[in-house]
């Protein structure tokens, strides 16, 4: 079996598990999709691309390559479910080992994610360089990574 097709599944299952993040209050969604990106990025140039120019996925990837952090309003999300979680599961009887593992690793994800957000971890960049705000610096990346795509250059002085 090839190192890409294990990247490709690896994709694959990181992805669907991001996908059952956004309706699933135990699964957490940014890292798997971050993950799935990555692995994509290995296994399959296509579905790398999808991930990247999809709309709900695609900001939070552009986002994590460009800066390295996780974006406040997602911290405090994760933060919240992650408690409202904790609680669920206590007051449905999970046992004190499970419950003492869990919230093990959810102190672990709350840790990174809080690092992440305050621009603690390696390779970490300030989120708004430049006079243009988020992202100047990376206007039209999208054509020049994925020719395919309409630019998102000049948009702001064509007023579309």
């Amino acid at each position: 079996m090839g190192s890409a097709l294990i990247y490709r599944w690896l994709a694959w299952l990181c992805a669907a598990l991001g996908g059952l993040g956004l309706i699933l209050p135990l699964l957490p969604t940014t890292p798997f999709v971050l993950l799935a990106a990555w692995a994509a990025s290995r296994g399959s140039p296509r579905f790398h691309r999808w991930l990247h120019t999809h709309p709900r996925f695609g900001p939070a990837i552009r986002d994590w390559q460009r800066t390295r952090r996780v974006p406040r309003r997602a911290l405090w999300w994760a933060l919240g479910t992650m408690a409202l979680s904790g609680v669920l599961l206590a007051v449905l009887g999970m046992p004190p080992a499970g419950l003492g593992l869990i919230g093990l690793l959810f102190a672990v994800i709350a840790v990174f994610l809080g690092m992440s957000a305050a621009g603690r971890l390696p390779g970490a960049r300030p989120r708004n360089p430049g006079r243009g705000g988020k992202g100047a610096e990376d206007a039209g990346t999208n054509r020049t990574r994925y020719p395919g795509l309409p630019s998102t250059r000049g948009r702001e002085s064509t007023g579309r």
